[in-house]
């Protein structure tokens, strides 16, 4: 009995004294901004002697670590965890410390610090073949090693993420490599992608060896498809990302359907796989929804805009404005419109007038020249075809319509634009708080709840209000003054 009271006293007289030495020692503790490099020439030590008081087996550090930044601590560090190790108080702590789970933003070099070890004996009490860890995974920090040197075939999963993932919304490749500690092309590498488009529901690996087929299997990532090869269009569609999840091009889904342009809408039925049909060289009257009547009208459902009836009808915006005497876009569910297709006896489309080609601004001509921009990648301060980011994409789509705006970026659009309740194609939509905080992106409003934008994921593409992550961003619908 008073030999463990003995014991406990010790001990504590030996953590209080381990505490001062603590405060009174040459520990850093990291912060926002800090390298090893400014670290080091901090404390008058080199990279290397830095990194070798501290086991550091890469230049990687994360916030809050604390780093030993002299010999004497380093020694004075050692010296305690060795007498504190034959404390019979120190057992219990050390067994209750025996295994780590990972927490996000940890590293093997973190973990190391945090628990006064180094990277090189964390790895091998955990068999760990290189630095890769993942969140929740659990690693012992002190004991024995295993004395099987390579793992045994059930015994993998202890060590290793189970070597997929499934793409949540939000999600990009960026995103994921970066939770994985793996980079972007080894990603589409293990998962033979041609492009950084993914998709919500998608699995992916994110380790082990890449496929030797380069055709993803028919049981593969590919969702389900109807016996007949066909595509039931969603809301958040467009022809890119459609051509991307059936390795396929955008060229060959409009040659099997049909399509003169890269307009879809939801609820059409797209092919995706087969040859096109020989006798349509104009757009296929199948594709389009049963909306018309007999006598060439279209009554106006949830979700419709003017872009997307006159696409349906084979109509410019403009023209359908003109056949219904509208002076706006603006449309309600219910409305009766004159269409194409038809009007009493007259089997020819009815003849209007066309967007002026004097260079006025048209909204028609904003929305097709945006969605023949689809598919393009994106690039930082981009505002040409081969590459743009958002404020670039909307400079140029706005410019090719014929209105006059100056290059600038996402906050200058935005004062440059006044405040809407009720949008119409071609208006702007904001995001806030994305990659920064404020106002930070922007899109052109295409009707029926979607946008098209240039995403830093998936290049200019189309993409739905009702999307989680776009809907917690949203900002306000404007409109060029």
């Amino acid at each position: 009995m008073n030999k463990t009271v003995i014991s406990l006293a010790a001990a504590a007289v030996i953590s209080a004294g381990g505490a001062a030495a603590a405060e009174a020692s040459e520990l850093y503790t990291v912060k926002q901004g800090d390298t090893l490099f400014s670290i080091a020439n901090q404390y008058k030590l080199s990279v290397v002697q830095l990194k070798e008081l501290n086991d550091l087996q890469s230049d990687a550090l994360s916030i809050h670590d604390q780093l030993v930044v002299s010999e004497e601590e380093n020694e004075q560090l050692q010296q305690e965890e060795q007498t504190e190790s034959t404390e019979e108080v120190l057992v219990f702590s050390a067994a209750a410390a025996s295994s780590y789970t990972v927490q996000s933003g940890d590293s093997l070099g973190a973990i190391a610090s945090r628990h006064k070890t180094s990277v090189a004996s964390i790895k091998q009490l955990n068999g760990l073949k290189s630095d890769l860890i993942f969140v929740g995974q659990k690693l012992k920090v002190n004991g024995k090693a295993a004395t099987t040197s390579k793992p045994a075939a059930g015994n993998t999963t202890t060590t290793k993420p189970t070597g997929t993932y499934t793409v949540q919304s939000g999600d990009s490749l960026g995103v994921i490599a970066s939770r994985y500690k793996t980079s972007v092309a080894s990603l589409k590498q293990l998962n033979a992608l041609k492009s950084d488009v993914i998709y919500v529901g998608q699995k992916l690996k994110v380790s082990g060896k890449a496929t030797t087929a380069s055709k993803p299997a028919s049981t593969g990532t590919k969702p389900s498809t109807s016996a007949s090869g066909t595509y039931t269009v969603k809301s958040g569609d467009s022809l890119g990302v459609i051509a991307s999840r059936y390795k396929t091009s955008v060229a060959s889904l409009k040659q099997l359907n049909g399509l003169s342009s890269d307009v879809i809408y939801v609820g059409q039925n797209l092919k995706t796989g087969g040859s096109a049909s020989s006798t349509t060289t104009k757009p296929v009257t199948t594709t389009k929804p049963a909306a018309s009547t007999s006598n060439g009208t279209y009554i106006v459902k949830s979700g419709d805009s003017l872009s997307l009836i006159a696409s349906r009808s084979g109509m410019t915006v403009a023209s359908l404005k003109q056949m219904n005497s509208l002076k706006s876009d603006v449309i309600f569910v219910g409305q009766k419109l004159k269409t194409a297709g038809g009007s009493g006896s007259s089997t020819t489309p009815v003849k209007v007038t066309n967007p002026s080609s004097s260079g006025g601004y048209n909204t028609s001509r904003l929305i097709s020249t945006a969605n023949s921009l689809i598919g393009i990648p994106y690039v930082w301060g981009g505002s040409s075809t081969s590459g743009f980011d958002c404020s670039g994409f909307i400079y140029y789509a706005y410019q090719k319509a014929g209105k006059s705006i100056s290059r600038t970026n996402t906050e200058g659009f935005y004062n440059r634009s006044y405040e809407i309740s009720s949008p119409a194609a071609g208006d702007l939509v904001f995001f806030s708080n994305t990659y920064k905080k404020g106002i930070s992106h922007m899109g052109i409003y295409i009707g029926g709840n979607q946008f098209i934008h240039a995403s830093s994921s998936a290049g200019v593409t189309v993409s739905s209000l009702d999307n989680s992550y776009f809907k917690s961003k949203f900002t306000s619908f404007k409109r060029f003054y």
